[in-house]
């Protein structure tokens, strides 16, 4: 068994691949030269863009909440900086003011999915790996203004499924 696999592998040292074609090789410089890199460079700056506008809408949401609970006082409430003691009274229930947004609509969408064959896991055994790409889609709305908004974040996952090698 063992010589005939030296023998195979003596055989396959011994190959030589052919030289690319004249035409195969234009070929491949004027698809190059076309630019084919543009759309991928596309996507990944849309990505990116979500990515920030989320960050943004985030920022944005912060801001107005830290504003709410510094403005937020009781009638006769004096400031932290005066000396003047506070009366006890029990703390006033949290309410939220009547103008905020609330998430309406929620959707998780499967952009891509792309398997990327056989891997050895260690401790684990071969696996095939699955990359999953989805996009979230929350929409928010305040009713009060008639004002909506949608956040849209990318979402990657890599999943490991067990292969059974006979």
């Amino acid at each position: 068994m063992t010589d005939d696999l030296d023998s195979l592998e003596e055989e396959l040292r011994q190959l030589v691949p052919r030289a690319l074609s004249p035409q195969a090789h234009d070929r491949i410089r004027r698809e190059l030269e076309a630019g084919d890199a543009a759309p991928a460079r596309g996507r990944r700056l849309r990505w990116a863009l979500t990515g920030l506008a989320a960050a943004a809408v985030v920022l944005i949401m912060i801001a107005g909440a830290a504003r709410l609970r510094n403005t937020r006082r009781e009638p006769g409430q004096t400031a932290a900086r005066e000396t003047v003691p506070a009366p006890e009274k029990r703390p006033a229930p949290l309410t939220l003011p009547a103008d905020v947004f609330e998430p309406v609509e929620f959707s998780t969408v499967l952009v891509n999915e792309h398997d990327e064959g056989t891997v050895l896991v260690p401790d684990f055994g071969p696996a095939r790996r699955v990359r999953y790409e989805f996009v979230n889609r929350v929409q928010w709305q305040n009713t009060n203004r008639n004002a909506r908004f949608i956040v849209t974040t990318p979402q990657e996952e890599v999943v490991l499924i067990p292969v059974s090698m006979h």
